[in-house]
């Protein structure tokens, strides 16, 4: 996919711009973010410590749904804030770790000899990974996704990522 990584139309809610002519605020963190899936999106998982600090606290209701919509314009894709309760099972997930930490476990599909689904003699491949508060997780479709326990008092948002309709 060719993604843009500046939309002239998205209001800043940053200001004039940041350091060295580069957006602010919220607008630097969604190019951020969508200049990462555009490399990880449908290939393989991916942990990012973003470099622009979501401007919003974690704690603001309408900060998640503002970076979905954000995101969806950047990267043309569909996103969707998925509630708190909601299972972490299919489609492409950003996940978002807001307080505390908790390990992801992630299976990939099968692959066979020339990296095929499914082919005879086919391997897993696994990604672990203790994801940390302030940190960003990528996971593609068809992947399995286990956490472990938040006994720290860890919480996470999640968006769903899939195709835009034509």
């Amino acid at each position: 996919m060719d993604w843009p990584t500046h939309d002239p139309t998205m209001p800043d809610a940053g200001g004039a711009g940041g350091p060295a002519g580069r957006p602010a605020g919220g607008r630097a963190h969604a190019m951020e973010l969508a200049l990462f899936l555009a490399v990880h999106y449908g290939r393989a998982p991916g942990v990012l410590w973003p470099e622009y600090d979501d401007p919003a606290p974690a704690a603001d209701p309408y900060a998640f749904p503002l970076l979905a919509r954000r995101l969806a314009l950047l990267t043309r894709l569909t996103v969707a804030v998925l509630p708190p309760t909601a299972g972490r099972g299919h489609g492409h997930l950003l996940v978002r770790q807001l307080h505390g930490s908790r390990t992801w476990t992630l299976t990939g599909p099968p692959t066979g000899p020339r990296g095929g689904p499914g082919a005879a003699g086919a391997g897993e491949r696994r990604f672990r990974y203790r994801l940390r508060a302030g940190e960003l997780l990528y996971v593609p479709d068809r992947w399995t996704r286990r956490t472990g326990p938040a006994a720290d008092g860890s919480q996470d948002a999640a968006l769903l990522l899939s195709p835009a309709a034509r």
